[in-house]
Order: structure tokens, then C-alpha cells, then sequence
């Protein structure tokens, strides 16, 4: 991520109109034209979906395991012509709270909100510790220390989707009032950061994230530093490139599999 800090802190050094790139597709126009801002923003447009998609269904999931018993839940409520399950109707719920959110234009008026939910995040994740210590007391499970390419490869992938958000590192980075401690927020940030979901997570991680967060920021990088980079600095962009892709494709075929092999 801070590639792209870099990068656009280098393209503003210059006296060639590069005095406002307030995005990453702004970012990808400066350095490849048209084509880059086209593939930045489809990239950012999947991922926005994909986990706006997923977390409505996680939590459509969660209130319809926490408010509905079995019973409740696989029987539906038919209104009309339509049918609609508990989990739909959650999910149509959230939609008021969510046209609410996407109305506010300015990234500062989600500080509030922000705080509110770091503060739910983390006792969530405290409640999901406590209570998976104690099951871990009460009957002890072997664990695998590896289970094979397809779990790692499935688990980059999920564990790559916390790029899903690299498409406001530079609106961020612009606003904050301290550049320079931009860098030690963003790995702070990322290190509180827990993804919670699995296939879908894997997925939009392999296949969107890993262009946003590995094979573009070290693509723009290369191509803006060429001429001053040495022979370690186009190893480490060309092999973050190459990272990049192979988890991405690896990951997505893996994530597939699991999303169609048949569960028992």
C-alpha cells in the first residue's frame, strides 16, 4: 500500500500537472493512461461489491442464527407472489442504513462511525477469543501445522482480502494532518484487522484483491521509479508482480473448488 504513497508523492515532485491525484485511477491514469484507470477502478468496483455483498450476507446470517431458531428459519413468509426468508428480509433491512451511508460524501464525517465500529470490532473479537479458548479448554482438537497448497493458497486469499480497502489509502493519506505517520497508522491498522468469512472472502481476495494490493501498486511503482531504481528494486517490484499473480490465480482456482466440491 504504501507503494502507492510513493508513487504519487514522486509523480507530484514533477512540474507536468501531477498536482492532483487524489485517487488510485487517477494514480493508474498518470502512469498508464486510460487503460490504467479503466482497470484500477473495475478492480475497485468488484471489490467494493464483493465485500459490500458479503457482509450483508454475514450479517443476515448472524441475526437469523441469533434471533430465529431452526425451526423458524427454514420456513419462509410468503407475501404475495414473493417468498422471503428470514435471512432476505435482514438483508433487505439493511438497505435504508446503507443508502444512508453511501449519501455522505466527505471521508471525516465517518469519524464518528469509524470509532463506533473499531470499538465493536474489537470486542467482538475478544467475545470470538474468550469463547473459542474455552471450547479449546474444554476438548482439545489435533491441528494440522500444514495442510496441504490448496488450504495455504485458499488461506492467502482470504487472508489477502484486507486489501479490499487500498482504493482509500490516498484519500486518506491526503487528509490526514501528518503525512509522515501515515505509514505507522497503515500497519497498525492492518495488523487489528480480521477478516470473518471464508469461501466468498477467498475469492474476491484471490482474484480482485491480490491485482489491487500486489500487482498494480508494484506495476506503477516500477514504471515511475525505472530509471532510479537498481537492480534489488526492480527485483522486489517484479517479484511482488509475480507474487501477485501467482496468488491470484492460485487462489481463485482453489477458492472455486471449494465453493463448488460438494459439502458433506
Amino acid at each position: 500500500m504504501m507503494l502507492l504513497v510513493y508513487t504519487r508523492r514522486k509523480l507530484e515532485s514533477f512540474d507536468n500537472g501531477y498536482s492532483k491525484l487524489a485517487s488510485f485511477g487517477d494514480l493508474g491514469f498518470a502512469v498508464c493512461g486510460t487503460v490504467g484507470r479503466f482497470v484500477v477502478d473495475v478492480l475497485i468496483i468488484l471489490s467494493q461489491a464483493g465485500f459490500g455483498v458479503g457482509y450483508l450476507i454475514f450479517i443476515s446470517s448472524t441475526l437469523a442464527n441469533l434471533l430465529n431458531n431452526e425451526k423458524s428459519m427454514s420456513s419462509s413468509l410468503s407475501l404475495g407472489m414473493s417468498s422471503f426468508t428470514a435471512k432476505s428480509l435482514y438483508i433487505w433491512g439493511c438497505f435504508p442504513f446503507q443508502l444512508g451511508l453511501n449519501s455522505i460524501a466527505t471521508l471525516t464525517h465517518f469519524a464518528p462511525l469509524s470509532i463506533f465500529a473499531d470499538v465493536v470490532d474489537l470486542g467482538a473479537m475478544g467475545v470470538v477469543l474468550i469463547e473459542d479458548l474455552s471450547l479449546i479448554l474444554k476438548q482439545r482438537h489435533e491441528v494440522m501445522a500444514f495442510g496441504g497448497l490448496s488450504v495455504f493458497f485458499y488461506g492467502m486469499g482470504v487472508a489477502v482480502y484486507t486489501f479490499e480497502g487500498i482504493g482509500m489509502v490516498l484519500p486518506i493519506e491526503s487528509e490526514m494532518k501528518d503525512n509522515a505517520k501515515f505509514g505507522k497508522i497503515l500497519a497498525l491498522s492492518m495488523a487489528l484487522f480480521v477478516p470473518n468469512f471464508a469461501d466468498f472472502l477467498s475469492l474476491i481476495g484471490s482474484s480482485v484483491c491480490c491485482g489491487l494490493g500486489f500487482v498494480l501498486p508494484a506495476l506503477f511503482h516500477l514504471l515511475v521509479f525505472k530509471e532510479e531504481l537498481g537492480w534489488k528494486g526492480w527485483t522486489l517490484d517484479v517479484g511482488i508482480v509475480a507474487l501477485g499473480l501467482v496468488l491470484g490465480v492460485s487462489g481463485t482456482w482453489y477458492a472455486l473448488m471449494e465453493i463448488f466440491s460438494v459439502k458433506v
